[in-house]
């Protein structure tokens, strides 16, 4: 965050007899004077820049301390000052005005302002309203100004509130200081003290003079603000799934205060401010009293372990929209059980087995679930507000919302609710978490999974099972922004606008074979314009651009047909890995539900796309299980599949792979009965290279 300092100024003339050791004199004389500015100045007192005691310690010569560096007041100006000391060059920036003036000293502060800026950016983007709290508040009034001051003051006039500035540096952006101060009463105005108040002023920082947690402090308000606005919005989200049909349950981790029953080792945690986090990030900070501790409640040869590999090392990501969800298993599951909250749920400190996603994976296992982690914090009042509207939600997929007691309080959503608290009380229970409730070890995930599994997700799961359909209750999005611009690029290059049925095929042509014809054959004449997608990454034997080739040469007299390069978003690396492995892995089970749906829900109505041709798959295991998948997933957004019997030749099945094989043994005569002509050409440009 930039922030502004006065500072006290000694002047001297660019050129006068005074030299680094005079310099350095003066600055050692006292602490006030380490903390002053030199601003030197040149002809016709023209300011040129100014001498810092850090700066004189950093270079050699004179000329070098000199900072020249300057920045005005512009539109730009935050930017162009986070800019500036992103190049960790200086550490205080001269602020002039239009006229080269000296008006005061900008800095950044590297302090982690991380919740501020989340409250900010859900004022930015949502709706703004004084909570219960602030029912009597019709000005805000913002004292001094920083970069979050001065964000503030633009969401109140965005908002149409009344806002009074005061401060000298709010005049060098054209603001009048205390400019409507009396149109309003003390009472109803809500001050806010950017910089500290009389009190907290004579903390130290390098720069400033307030202490950066005051500074967090005096901006308490923005979370009364938003997480009122949260509550209401979450609330009506939560019961539009509901209203849908979705499975949604809260279970509720108490707070610190709540609990009257703490182990030794827990209470120890507290006391010593003991986190797992801190300690993967800096372990050397640790004491051996606080190592100690932290192994009594994780074990000392799992936290060793977790160390090593790194959190999340088994972990595969799943991306749902503007998020990322993370899963330990892939294929095979036609439902999903969303593990959504704070750092219980991301599996913080925990081996992936013993954290709650395993614990609720084994659950789940049974019932055919896959169970999907999606960490946010409770302060990530942004990431909260797209959350619930991008999550893709099935019919028997359910919803697991770890709460804590204080965050989104109201019970009465209609929602399934798991109070956790009495696990956390249990007479005879082991230590469950270090320093907080939500930091769960093994033997809190294990516990908190139990109880959730006893009150509410057994029976859930049986209760789906009856469900005879498995269709979208919400689709939300399966990809972020970028990547629905970037597939609506891709779909825009290579739609032809047609009218009537238009089908797709999807083919690798690895090469293009009489059966890939005979495929196209059979679809173009069942629709009025057919897609071949040609599968564009560069990982199988023939190059993509001659494979093209073998296809357009191949269908050139099929005039309904467009040759169609798949680019990122059909059958890709991107989209379906496990396909570029299947000549070496066939044993693996695959899950080709985000290369499907990305199809389904963002190319197919693109372009106008509402059927699909394969064929039989009697030998790759790998394209067999794409086809059972496209089966099921397909008709779900009305796309029909047909699949239709492989070719044979003399009574042998055509196969791009049997091809392949006789062209290893140098047996280019057989391939003669298995390919086109417009093939076999460019096939002879390859001989003897695999």
């Amino acid at each position: 965050m930039i922030r502004f300092c006065d500072k006290e100024v000694y002047c001297i003339q660019y050129g006068e007899t005074v030299n680094r050791l005079q310099m350095l004199q003066f600055f050692l004389q006292s602490e006030e004077n380490r903390c002053a500015v030199i601003a030197v100045y040149g002809e016709r007192n023209t300011f040129k820049g100014i001498i810092t005691y850090e700066d004189l310690l950093n270079y050699e010569r004179l000329e070098d301390c000199i900072n020249k560096d300057t920045i005005t007041v512009s539109e730009d100006f935050w930017k162009t000052a986070k800019d500036y000391f992103a190049q960790g060059v200086r550490n205080l920036l001269p602020v002039i005005n239009e006229n080269g003036g000296l008006l005061g000293f900008a800095y950044n502060d590297d302090t982690n302002y991380f919740e501020l800026e989340s409250g900010l950016a859900a004022l930015e983007k949502g709706d703004f309203f004084m909570p219960e709290r602030f029912r009597h508040v019709q000005m805000a009034v913002i004292m001094d100004l920083n970069e979050l001051a001065w964000r503030c003051y633009k969401i109140f006039l965005k908002k149409g509130f009344s806002v009074c500035v005061i401060g000298e540096a709010w005049e060098w952006f054209g603001l009048k200081s205390g400019d409507g101060y009396t149109d309003y009463p003390d009472y109803a105005k809500m001050y806010l003290f950017a910089e500290g108040t009389g009190v907290v002023r004579g903390g130290q920082h390098r720069f400033g003079e307030t202490r950066n947690e005051s500074v967090m402090r005096n901006f308490d308000f923005i979370f009364s603000i938003v997480k009122v606005n949260e509550e209401y919005s979450y609330a009506d989200k939560i019961k539009r799934l509901i209203s849908n049909g979705a499975a949604v349950c809260e279970c509720c981790v108490p707070d610190i205060t709540e609990l009257n029953r703490r182990t030794e080792e827990e209470l120890r945690s507290i006391r010593l401010g003991v986190s797992f986090a801190d300690y993967l990030d800096r372990e050397n900070d640790f004491t051996d009293e606080m190592k100690n501790c932290l192994w009594s409640i994780y074990g000392r040869e799992k936290s060793a372990a977790i160390k090593e590999k790194g959190n999340k090392n088994k972990l595969k990501n799943i991306p749902l929209g503007t998020i990322s969800g993370w899963t330990l298993k892939e294929g095979g599951y036609k439902s999903r059980i969303y593990l959504i909250g704070p750092c219980i749920a991301g599996g913080s400190g925990c081996l992936e087995e013993d954290s709650l996603l395993g614990r609720i994976q084994a659950i789940a296992d049974p019932y055919h679930y896959q169970a999907v982690s999606i960490p946010i914090a409770m302060s990530r009042f942004d990431v909260w507000q797209a959350l619930l509207d991008d999550l893709p939600v099935r019919r028997k997929d359910i919803i697991l919302i770890i709460n804590v007691s204080y965050w989104f309080p109201d019970e009465s959503r209609e929602c399934g609710y798991v109070d956790l608290k009495p696990v956390y009380e249990e007479k005879k229970r082991r230590t469950m978490f270090c320093g907080v409730p939500i930091h769960t070890n093994q033997e809190g995930n294990r516990a908190v999974a139990e109880e959730i599994s006893r009150r509410y997700l057994n029976e859930k799961m049986k209760e789906l099972a009856l469900y005879e359909t498995n269709d979208y209750i919400q689709e939300g999005e399966l990809l972020n922004p970028e990547g629905v611009h970037a597939v609506r690029e891709y779909t825009n290059r290579i739609r032809v606008n047609e009218a009537g049925t238009i089908g797709a095929i999807v083919m690798n042509c690895n090469p293009f074979t009489y059966g890939h014809r005979h495929l196209i054959e059979y679809a173009s004449g069942k629709v009025d314009k057919l897609y071949i997608f040609v599968v564009e990454e560069d990982q199988s034997f023939f190059k993509f651009e001659d494979r093209l080739e073998m296809v357009k040469q191949g269908t050139r007299d099929i005039p309904n047909v467009i040759a169609a390069p798949s680019g990122n978003w059909v059958l890709s690396y991107k989209t379906m890995p496990a396909y570029f492995q299947k000549e070496t892995i066939q044993e693996i089970k695959i899950d080709a539900k985000y290369d499907l749906e990305i199809f389904a829900r963002y190319i197919a109505p693109q372009l106008g796309i509402s059927i699909r041709f394969v064929g039989e798959e009697p030998f790759d295991r790998i394209t067999g299980q794409y086809n059972e998948q496209m089966k099921e997933i397909l008709p779900l957004f009305g796309i029909k599949l047909e699949e239709i019997p492989r070719y044979r030749v003399g009574g042998e099945t055509v196969s791009a792979s049997i091809v392949r094989k006789y062209l290893r043994e140098g047996k280019t005569d057989e391939l003669k009965k298995f390919v086109p002509e417009s093939t076999y050409a460019i096939i002879n440009n390859y001989c003897g290279k695999e």
